[in-house]
């Protein structure tokens, strides 16, 4: 196994102002192996672990007709290559600092906008 995706298809709504009360596909937990992490080893057996994960996570929104919505709360850093990083500069989600959950967790989501964007490998 190289990645681990867990999302929950109901139960959660956007809270950007653009797309408030909309739908999402929410990630509860995502994971690659530490193999995998270029911080953790300098030649990853496998790259874009996260990257594909993520594309997994915006094709169950379209399937679940989300539009690409898809939120979560993610682990600290932001240094390259690191969660927060990760998510807010190549994924292009959005942070909401006040969204953070009861462990301080910043939260993200990502919009149809960028979502597609993220598809088709472009940078908004």
């Amino acid at each position: 196994m190289q990645g681990l995706l867990e999302v929950a298809k109901e139960g959660y709504l956007t809270k950007l102002p653009s797309q408030k009360g909309k739908p999402l596909i929410y990630v509860k937990y995502v994971e690659t192996a530490p193999w995998n992490i270029k911080l953790l080893d300098p030649k990853p057996r496998y790259g874009g672990i996260g990257s594909r994960l993520m594309r997994v996570a915006i094709e169950l929104s379209h399937a679940e007709d989300c539009k690409g919505r898809v939120g979560l709360h993610s682990l600290p850093g932001d240094k390259k290559g690191e969660p927060e990083w990760f998510y807010q500069h190549v994924c292009k989600m959005e942070p909401m600092e006040s969204e953070r959950d009861g462990e301080g967790l910043l939260y993200f989501e990502l919009t149809p906008e960028k979502a597609e964007k993220f598809m088709k490998g472009g940078k908004p």
